[in-house]
């Protein structure tokens, strides 16, 4: 198979353009390059060719290139992940073939011919999951004095088209929209600093990883090449891509998926025991999860999440439609989460999923402590908090968090003094009516809580308090 030598010069244009209007300190690359070569020198019939082995279900092979013709090499025991350097092979105007072969274990499973021009930058790349097919990335080692050079390649079988961005940014995207086995247009260029990179589904939108804290430095040309792991995941492997004839192999980072941690509390009150599903498989640890229990932590990739809540009696593969609730949850990199069940299916206040971050907030001052209130009862009123003590005789009274709504209202985080403390919840609609009250609560110093007020009116309301610095990190 003969493979197609021309970009789309066109929607390399448009990405340009887009990418100008971001106004995030980045250009795209000017025809000219804007900065410093690393090809070889002008006037030599010379083309810059590596190989990659990006096929996560194939083992380790043996890549051949032009066997017994002009500017043949081969390169044995290549592993998944690896790239090799920059090699100079002869190519003139008007293009030569290469022959190609990827061979694993003694079977060639690609053999193609490759045109190659004078001037070319190329990368041959094995992708795909099963039988892999031979992609052929073009792009150019021009450096920019001031900035870092950056491209994206789709090299994940399993996804769909992606928009590449920083976060907070969907419209129009940094690279994107990239298909499967594609490069994105011209490259751009960024300010030196650290970067967070999500990748998105171009047609929903959702996140379906985020690459964090990624350094990128002035005067160097980068690839974020996103790949399928053998293991089933997805990582980015990113290239620092340079001509240095003393080099062995190309430098490369792999960067795995942001992580967020997980955790799933049962407080809705009349809701039965229950299993939980994540991203439509269910979780060992939650299963058969009892009203009032709090889950430990999952690990999970930072990007959106379903989550899904069954009666223990339903079977979710038979009834898939009938779960208590089913909720999509985005997890913000480097973040934990409780996932709280509230509510009540058949009362005022539907069941449904709070979601509650934290994202690390501590007491800034010795002897305090911080807390927020979650609204988890199916009560139908509005909530205030109350907490009242005694301290050598005196009494001390706080109202420290605003009203917070039902159905699942969360407050900010407010700093109060530790020690032990009387709380109250106040239903301002009834002029400030007391529903509940726990006595003797402890807040200790330098930690951090979510009460939660849970239960049904009339039977069993409750203040449970639930740890926010007891996470996994």
């Amino acid at each position: 198979m003969r493979l197609e030598v021309m970009r789309n010069h066109a929607r390399r244009l448009t990405n340009w353009l887009l990418v100008a209007a971001l106004g995030l300190g980045l250009a795209a690359c000017d025809d000219d390059g804007g900065g410093t070569p690393t090809i070889p020198s002008s006037g030599r019939d010379v083309a810059l060719l590596r190989v990659a082995h990006l096929a996560p279900d194939t083992g380790p092979v043996s890549v051949i290139v032009n066997e017994g013709s002009a500017g043949s090499f081969q390169l044995d025991g290549v592993e998944f992940g690896t790239f090799s350097t920059f090699r100079e092979v002869p190519a003139v105007f008007g293009g030569v073939e290469y022959s190609v072969k990827v061979r694993a274990g003694g079977t060639d499973v690609i053999d193609e011919l490759v045109a190659i021009e004078r001037g070319d930058v190329i990368t041959l790349a094995a992708i795909g999951s099963g039988d892999p097919s031979l992609e052929v990335f073009r792009g150019d080692l021009d450096r920019n004095e001031t900035q870092a050079t950056v491209s994206f390649v789709h090299a994940v079988p399993s996804l769909g088209a992606v928009n590449v961005s920083p976060p907070g940014i969907q419209s129009p995207p940094l690279f994107g929209p990239v298909s499967f086995g594609e490069r994105s247009g011209r490259p751009v260029r960024l300010s030196q600093a650290r970067y967070d990179f999500q990748v998105r589904d171009a047609e929903s939108g959702a996140v379906t990883a985020i690459f964090a804290d990624l350094l990128l430095v002035a005067r160097t040309v980068y690839t974020i090449w996103a790949v399928e792991t053998p293991e089933g995941g997805v990582a980015a492997l990113v290239t620092t891509d340079v001509f240095d004839p003393e080099a062995t192999a190309t430098e490369v980072r792999t960067v795995p998926p942001a992580t967020s941690d997980l955790r799933v509390a049962h407080l809705a009150a009349e809701a039965p025991t229950v299993n939980v599903l994540v991203d439509g498989e269910p979780v060992p640890a939650l299963q058969g999860v009892d009203y009032k229990a709090v889950s430990g932590f999952l690990n999970l990739i930072s990007a959106g999440h379903r989550i899904q809540v069954f009666d223990v009696a339903v079977d979710p593969v038979a009834n898939p439609d009938d779960a208590i609730i089913d909720a999509e949850v985005f997890l913000e990199a480097n973040t934990d989460y409780t996932v709280a069940a509230i509510g009540n299916e058949d009362a005022a206040i539907d069941a449904t999923a709070a979601v509650l971050p934290y994202r690390g907030e501590v007491p800034a001052e010795a002897g305090r402590a911080l807390i927020r209130l979650l609204h988890a009862s199916s009560r139908a009123f509005d909530i205030d908090l109350r907490l009242s003590r005694e301290v050598d005789g005196t009494p001390e009274t706080l109202e420290p968090i605003p009203t917070v709504a039902k159905g699942g209202g969360l407050s900010e985080f407010a700093s109060i003094p530790a020690g032990t403390w009387d709380v109250e919840i106040l239903l301002p609609a009834l002029g400030n009516f007391s529903s509940v009250t726990v006595e003797d609560v402890t807040v200790t110093e330098g930690t951090t809580s979510t009460l939660a007020y849970i239960g049904v009116a009339g039977q069993s309301l409750e203040v449970v308090v639930l740890e926010e610095t007891a996470s996994s990190r």
